[in-house]
């Protein structure tokens, strides 16, 4: 093989390594981000929630049974989070933007939070119109005065994020792999300028 193509596939798999390593680092640094930032959210509403109910406020009389007040729940679900409130049974008490009911799920993280007295969370799998998909959910325990309300579940989805996660790599590989190509041919005309001497002589 003539040095001039042994030099440009040495550069080109160099430069391949350099970009394929930045690129896997950028894109699970991004999907790192991403996914903590739906448990951020998850937390935080389902603390802003616990603490607005556990005050006596949030939950509203209606025909005999309690509902979010509209506050709570614009508040709420702006974010795509899902709402549970449930009784010291695990009854649910009211809901807002709840996915399919999974009675193992819930049996398994309320039970958590009564026993414990303290947040859980967990990362289920529920099904949706045949569909399944993850979401995380965090429980909290609230004891508000005159009612009867026990534990505060917030989840939300992984599937907006997983989709933005899937792009990215899409457009990630894409890029890696243009760059790529243009390496091999940046490598070829640099080896050729340089070895232009030696083939004149």
């Amino acid at each position: 093989m003539p040095i001039r193509w042994r030099l440009t596939i040495f550069n080109a798999l160099v430069i391949g390594v350099i970009l394929l390593a930045l690129g896997c680092a950028l894109f699970f640094l991004l999907r790192k981000e991403l996914f903590s930032s739906v448990k951020d959210t998850t937390r935080n509403q389902a603390h802003a929630a616990a603490k607005q109910i556990d005050s006596g406020e949030g939950l509203d009389d209606e025909k005999g049974g309690l509902v979010l007040d509209e506050g709570l729940k614009q508040g709420l679900t702006h974010d795509d989070v899902f709402i549970v409130v449930r009784n010291g049974r695990g009854n649910i008490i009211t809901q807002a933007l709840k996915p399919s009911n999974n009675r193992k799920v819930h049996d398994e993280l309320w039970r958590r939070v009564l026993k414990t007295g303290k947040p859980e969370n967990d990362t289920f799998t529920f099904r949706e119109e045949g569909k399944a998909y993850k979401a995380y959910v965090y429980a909290v325990p609230v004891n508000p005065p005159e009612q009867p309300a026990r534990i505060v579940e917030v989840g939300k989805s992984y599937e907006p994020t997983q989709e933005i996660v899937d792009m990215m790599a899409l457009v990630l590989a894409s890029g890696v792999g243009v760059a790529f190509l243009l390496s091999v041919v940046g490598a070829y005309l640099l080896a050729r300028k340089a070895l232009s001497p030696v083939s004149a002589v």
